[in-house]
């Protein structure tokens, strides 16, 4: 297991469980990286609340001694809502059957439900594709979360096509001299 310390952007305020609500703003955390046999299998991210916040959140029958208390908010992280700053959430390239979306969400799954949350998409068969990074560089902020349709779809999918193909190398010249002497023509 790893840990290292983070910072987090709350851009709304979010009910972190009931009556306890953290308001938007910074705020310190963790985030652990949890491995098993040398592989990641979950990473798990948490905030650290002082008692004096977590009064102001509406939380009750505090301990007195209590100082800090550190909070889970991996499902909130992982669907957006918190935004680790200095970490860029991954883009996913949403397809529906009348149009598509640009998504930012930490897999397909989630990038889905937080499509279907915010009304993106009514539910049904949709592809969902990581964006990579030389995808992700030609996409703006004014296309992502909303429902793109018709030519302005085809026209951001050729611009994402256009980023991801390589540039061909130039040619050689056919028709090299060679240096040396010039042969007389008869």
């Amino acid at each position: 297991m790893t840990e290292e310390d983070v910072s987090y952007l709350v851009a709304r305020d979010i009910e972190l469980e009931l009556g306890l609500v953290l308001p938007s703003g910074g705020y310190a955390g963790t985030r652990q990286e949890l491995y098993f046999q040398g592989r990641l299998v979950d990473t798990r991210y948490s905030l650290s609340l002082s008692a004096d916040q977590l009064r102001s959140m509406g939380a009750s029958g505090l301990d007195p001694d209590l100082v800090s208390e550190s909070r889970d908010v991996t499902e909130f992280v992982k669907s957006g809502d918190i935004l680790m700053t200095g970490f860029t959430m991954p883009l996913f390239w949403l397809q529906f059957s009348d149009g598509c979306a640009i998504v930012p969400a930490s897999d397909a799954t989630t990038a889905r439900l937080k499509a279907a949350r915010v009304g993106l998409y009514p539910g049904g068969l949709c592809s969902a594709a990581p964006l990579g990074d030389g995808s992700e560089a030609p996409v703006t902020a004014d296309m992502t979360g909303r429902v793109l349709r018709g030519k302005e779809c085809q026209e951001i999918l050729k611009r994402l096509e256009a980023a991801h193909v390589p540039k061909k190398p130039t040619a050689g010249s056919v028709g090299k001299r060679r240096a040396g002497p010039r042969r007389k023509v008869r």
